[in-house]
């Protein structure tokens, strides 16, 4: 594997719990269980002095080029998919579909 240490831990985290998922079984959506918290899922610097909702902009372009990176230089055995989708999954979506299921009455 190549040396990923120099990457924003908030990529280190997402693209291992991805890596983990499709290593484990779940090859339809690995990208699918991964959201981002109010607390940046416990990281004490925030994500690059992304503070608030209004950098999320930034930080879904910054997340966006990285996992095209990581497919373009074949880093990982998740194949390559669009970007774009796998990135507002995990700033928005995922954490929407999570909530309606486990929170919201029926």
């Amino acid at each position: 594997m190549r040396r990923r240490y120099h990457l924003p831990p908030y990529w280190l985290n997402m693209v291992s719990t991805a890596e983990w998922a499709w290593n484990a079984g779940f090859q339809v959506n690995p990208w699918g269980p991964i959201c981002i918290g109010s607390d940046y899922d416990g990281i004490i610097d925030p994500c690059g002095n992304k503070r608030t909702a209004e950098d999320f902009i930034e930080l879904a372009q910054a997340l966006k080029t990285y996992l095209r990176w990581y497919w373009q230089h074949q880093l990982g055995p998740i194949p390559v998919g669009n970007a774009d989708a796998v990135i507002d999954a995990i700033l928005y979506s995922n954490a929407l579909r999570f909530i309606q299921k486990h929170y919201c009455a029926d």
